[in-house]
């Protein structure tokens, strides 16, 4: 149902998700001549062509189980407390994302004697969906508790 607030949330939020697969999450400075770039499957030299990418695979699917479970939410509205176990799940699934974000861009740093890195805009749109989820989180809660209230009238 488009008309409740929490499908608005969750929808933005997969969006937001979904924007992580077009652009790269973490740039790392290994020397002068070599940059690396987080993409989300993989690290790769920025003008370097014989740097072999690095498979950071955990972050690619950890990044499909979320946008795969924000739509189903979604389309769960009939089914509230499955919802809010989803919705809770995500939120959790997505603390894990932004801890292996860190975790990858620290990793090869270190690995490659890399002396420093940035992280990049969308490194935001996974905190930005935290919070869209805790508020679809509520506003499923209210709705549950708003029907269970009209079932004890009847």
């Amino acid at each position: 149902m488009i008309q409740r607030i929490q499908t608005l949330y969750l929808s933005i939020a997969a969006v937001l998700m979904m924007l992580m697969f077009s652009n790269p999450i973490a740039e790392i400075v290994i020397s002068d001549n070599l940059f690396l770039q987080l993409g989300y499957s993989k690290i790769t030299a920025v003008d370097d062509p014989l740097f072999a990418p690095i498979s950071v695979w955990p972050i690619a699917a950890l990044l499909i189980v979320i946008v795969v479970l924000e739509l189903t939410a979604v389309f769960l509205f009939r089914k509230r407390q499955l919802q809010i176990r989803i919705t809770l799940f995500n939120l959790i699934l997505m603390f894990g994302l932004v801890g292996m974000i860190y975790f990858f861009t620290r990793y090869t740093m270190k690995e490659l004697g890399g002396s420093s890195y940035v992280f990049l805009w969308p490194v935001i749109c996974p905190m930005i969906a935290i919070i869209l989820n805790y508020l679809a989180l509520k506003s499923i809660q209210k709705d549950e508790l708003l029907v269970r209230s009209y079932e004890r009238i009847r």
